[in-house]
């Protein structure tokens, strides 16, 4: 049967809850979004995950176009296609495995502080930036490239457990799910989604002009300099992090800028008057 319509008093309460609820949420994003620190980390995370989406959707074609030739392979005995995939593949497997386990075991070495996880994630990227492009520019060989890449991979993922833990240690514990939602909605839509895309872009412009193997290494290079820029980003979240509040300490301690008044988890004790 059809649904009967709530009238009168009943429809204008669904109406206020319905409204109290979205203003709700919106007050939610607007306190996540005014925490700096979380900012500068999205900021530097959606760059990072750039770099993550142009090796995942790009890097297999790039190692073929670049080595199929190369030794251990010959113009006689190229490299299959999907040999490139194969072996990506396992590169990212094991070293994300390796480097997830690492990351977080380094921030406890060095204290798991605000400034402190920032720096891991700031010297991580500078390091997978040289490693990366360099083995894309320099290697020789397919097996040059594997191991130096594997050596950049390491680098790459080692900050996938600080930044995700900075993520909920920034905001108030109440909305670490709501943070880590914004965050991947901001990753998707500034890093892995649009970054394949203007790689191959330029990869495309590349070839218009001259068309070698060697377009690869270069657009390659370009989208992985977005990795520096991330570590620059995160330099900068290290700085905001020596004065931004670290909710894991005291969760319910009033910050500085809002000490004349109630704290946020707090005034959700209070009656409403």
């Amino acid at each position: 049967p059809p649904p009967v319509p709530l009238g009168g008093a009943e429809g204008e309460l669904q109406a206020d809850l319905g409204e109290s609820s979205m203003l709700s949420f919106l007050r939610d994003v607007r306190t996540v979004l005014s925490q700096r620190l979380f900012c500068a980390v999205a900021a530097g995370y959606a760059s990072y995950t750039w770099t993550l989406g142009v090796l995942a959707a790009q890097g297999p074609r790039a190692g073929y176009a670049i080595f199929r030739t190369t030794p251990p392979f010959s113009p006689e005995n190229p490299m299959k296609k999907g040999y490139g995939d194969v072996v990506f593949g396992l590169i990212t497997v094991v070293t994300g495995i390796v480097a997830c386990l690492a990351g977080g075991w380094v921030v406890d070495r060095v204290g798991g502080s605000l400034v402190s996880t920032c720096w891991v994630c700031s010297i991580s990227l500078f390091a997978s930036t040289v490693v990366c492009i360099l083995a894309f520019q320099l290697s020789p060989t397919f097996w040059y490239f594997t191991g130096a890449f594997t050596l950049g991979e390491i680098f790459l993922f080692l900050l996938q457990a600080p930044i995700n833990a900075l993520q909920l240690w920034c905001v108030p514990p109440r909305l670490r799910s709501l943070s880590m939602s914004i965050s991947v909605v901001l990753i998707h839509l500034l890093g892995d989604v649009p970054g394949p895309i203007a790689t191959a872009a330029i990869q495309d412009h590349l070839d218009k002009m001259h068309k070698s193997s060697k377009n690869w290494r270069t657009s390659m290079s370009l989208s992985l300099t977005l990795n520096a820029v991330s570590a620059v980003t995160f330099v900068w979240a290290a700085y905001i992090a020596r004065t931004a509040r670290d909710y894991r300490k005291d969760p319910h301690r009033k910050s500085r800028s809002s000490s004349a008044e109630p704290s946020e988890e707090s005034s959700l004790l209070l009656p409403n008057t």
